[in-house]
């Protein structure tokens, strides 16, 4: 495997991202008449569910829990994180690529270990006043990330959303280590949209309002009813931009 990058920047002529199509049965956020996903959580056909990402949303770049656990217990492999991110960051890799480059990186870490990274990321500043807000607006929040799953219920546990709603990749773990895979489909591209489905329907919601800050969301970008790139590369596609903080973002929810 070579390296991992860190940053935006439009993709280059022809990135999947832009060339690709969205496939046909995630076209949009209506929910085909024979899925079922289960009973509802919270239904209200007048509320919206806003999908947050959560690394560069609702915590820091720089607490990507994948990246965290690699230099603290895979230091040899920073290197090469760093350049692959830089690679996504580019659009020279898909999502896909970088999901799999994490599984190599986490190989043969712990369960524990991996949950002890995750105790230790911390809502951005601002977090919690923001999901108050937004819930007092008639939102309904959850996490969607490509990050790890243990991230996305850490942090939904301290802003108060309810783990059904806290969606990220899951490693597949053998005797509580981990074997460098995660359950598919990965949650990124049109398993982002896929989940947003499931949570749509599981609350029974009549729209769903998404906001990202990396290519991860584009699929899901153009399937749901309102999208928001926050603080995102330039040729993210969305039907508003957001550039500052949580007060600029939730201004653009009004």
């Amino acid at each position: 495997m070579r390296g991992l990058p860190i940053g935006g920047g439009a993709p280059p002529a022809g990135f999947p991202y832009k060339a690709q199509e969205l496939p046909a049965q995630f076209s949009s956020l209506h929910v085909p008449g024979n899925v079922r996903y289960g009973a509802s959580v919270e239904k209200s056909e007048s509320a919206r569910l806003l999908v947050l990402d959560l690394t560069g949303v609702l915590v820091p770049k720089e607490s990507l829990l994948a990246a965290r656990l690699c230099a603290e217990h895979r230091p040899d492999l920073v290197s090469v994180g760093m350049e692959m991110l830089q690679r996504y960051g580019g659009g020279a890799v898909s999502a896909t690529q970088l999901i799999e480059g994490c599984g190599y990186m986490l190989k043969g870490l712990t369960e524990e270990q991996v949950r002890a990274g995750a105790r230790k990321i911390e809502p951005a500043a601002g977090a919690r006043e923001f999901v108050s807000a937004v819930r007092e607006r008639g939102f309904i929040p959850a996490i969607i990330t490509s990050d790890l799953q243990e991230a996305a219920e850490k942090v939904a546990g301290d802003l108060g959303i309810p783990q059904e709603r806290a969606v990220g990749n899951v490693g597949v773990y053998n005797s509580g280590v981990h074997t460098g895979a995660f359950r598919t489909p990965y949650v990124a591209d049109a398993g982002k949209t896929a989940t947003a489905i499931r949570l749509k329907e599981n609350v029974g919601v009549a729209a769903v309002v998404a906001v990202g800050d990396d290519w991860t969301n584009q699929h899901l970008f153009r399937a749901t009813d309102h999208s928001i790139a926050f603080n995102a590369p330039p040729g993210l596609a969305a039907r508003a931009r957001v550039n500052g903080g949580f007060d600029e973002l939730l201004a653009a929810l009004d």
